[in-house]
């Protein structure tokens, strides 16, 4: 980290050999020079955490840089729509856009690019839906938390076999979640809290033994957990469920998930006892937040009924 100050000079647009150029993480502000943009040598743009530089993304910009391979913006005050034809930046693998202020729909050609490992697009103010045809082979991560994307979650999301991580959260996203997204045989994280989300979530989700964090709280979901949550999820760390239409009584299962850190299912109408055991065998947990349900005796303790605080 650097303490770099002022506005990027118009001279770089005529480093025309430039191949890389880093300047995150400094307090430059001010316009972008488009002609960075036009640099046809460059694979590698770094411009995050500026948290003042602003300016637009050409329409032009996948035909100038052929060679573009990164580029990350996040962390500024970049504003306008998405350019069409991103599915032109034929080596793009990281397009990093999060914490800016992008509006419009996303284009539908950005879903059609074969390159793209990380897509970061979250914490902008993006329109319209999630497109029911799309063609990501090499995807690992996406983000597209934190806009105000409409629609439903389309089951060709369960095509993306190479995703480590989907965010889709503190959108308004509606409808059930697909089943096809149990197929995502890798994935490590999955983020949709804070939608209209509603339905039971299906089994095979909960079969996803990657898994490591399901965060799927402020929705209207609803349905019990598997009895065999606990043997399925080896790796899960966290569980958060709350805020939600979830019933039933706590598998005693969830005691054989050994990793889990961060139990949260607060606010729902779950039943019964703890699972007894409970405390012996998550020795991980660092939080519970089992509270306003209609859980009753405490495992950990010989004072009577779990505590419901208000």
């Amino acid at each position: 980290m650097n303490n770099l100050t002022g506005q990027i000079p118009l001279s770089l647009g005529f480093l025309t050999r430039l191949q890389v150029l880093h300047l995150s993480k400094n307090r430059l502000f001010g316009n972008v020079p488009l002609s960075i943009f036009s640099l046809s040598s460059l694979k590698d743009i770094d411009l995050s955490r500026n948290y003042e530089l602003t300016g637009s993304l050409p329409n032009e910009i996948c035909t100038n840089l052929p060679l573009l391979e990164y580029i990350s913006l996040q962390y500024n005050q970049f504003v306008g729509e998405l350019p069409k034809g991103l599915n032109k930046c034929t080596k793009l693998e990281v397009l990093s856009l999060s914490y800016n202020k992008f509006t419009g729909n996303l284009p539908r050609d950005m879903w059609n690019m074969s390159k793209v490992q990380e897509l970061f697009i979250g914490w902008n103010n993006f329109t319209g839906d999630i497109p029911s045809e799309m063609y990501l082979p090499a995807i690992r991560k996406l983000s597209l938390r934190r806009n105000e994307l409409v629609g439903i979650l389309p089951p060709s999301l369960g095509n993306l076999s190479t995703l480590v991580m989907i965010d889709i959260g503190e959108n308004k996203i509606h409808g059930n979640i697909p089943p096809q997204l149990g197929h995502l045989s890798s994935l490590e994280g999955q983020y949709f809290g804070s939608n209209a989300l509603s339905g039971e979530v299906p089994v095979r989700i909960f079969n996803i033994s990657s898994l490591k964090v399901i965060a799927l709280a402020a929705n209207t979901l609803s349905g019990k957990l598997p009895t065999n949550l606990g043997y399925s999820l080896p790796n899960l760390e966290g569980l958060y469920l709350g805020i939600n239409n979830f019933s039933g009584k706590l598998p005693s299962s969830i005691s054989n998930a050994t990793m889990l850190k961060f139990p949260d299912l607060e606010r729902n109408m779950f039943s019964g006892n703890v699972p007894i055991d409970l405390g012996l065998n998550l020795r991980q947990i660092q939080s519970i937040n089992f509270k306003r349900n209609m859980l009753g005796y405490c495992p950990c303790s010989n004072k009577g009924p779990w505590p419901n605080p208000t």
